[in-house]
């Protein structure tokens, strides 16, 4: 199955997606087929200072917000992965170099990610 290359061009930083300004990029390799499946633009010097310098302007209000109020950003990235569970085991399969066949189906799947996921909320199951 051929893949177009894709160009992730940028870095998520202060809330936003920020173009790298390098030329600097590197493949992901299927290393079952030896295609490209994306090409990932490297940070330069300036992009990796300015998203460390937005980090800290961030960490005093982060780490005066309640624990309980923390937890809801986790929560929220959890339901994500849930929802495109097939679509990451997709990538991850193709990443390694496996078939579906391999890789397990909804099973194998359930039990390395999505088993976890699913009980990882205090009210899983309810």
């Amino acid at each position: 199955m051929a893949q177009t290359t894709e160009l992730l061009a940028g870095n998520y930083v202060n809330g936003a997606w920020v173009r790298s300004e390098t030329e600097t990029a590197a493949d992901v390799i299927n290393p079952a087929t030896g295609e490209s499946l994306a090409r990932i633009a490297f940070a330069g010097d300036a992009e990796v200072a300015q998203a460390v310098t937005a980090a800290a302007r961030a960490f005093p209000g982060w780490r005066r917000t309640p624990p309980q109020d923390r937890i809801q950003f986790l929560f929220r990235f959890r339901d994500i992965l849930i929802r495109r569970i097939d679509e990451l085991a997709r990538s991850i399969t193709l990443e390694n170099g496996k078939t579906r066949g391999i890789e397990g189906g909804d099973s194998t799947r359930d039990r390395k990610c999505g088993s976890s996921l699913r009980h990882s909320h205090p009210h899983a199951g309810l």
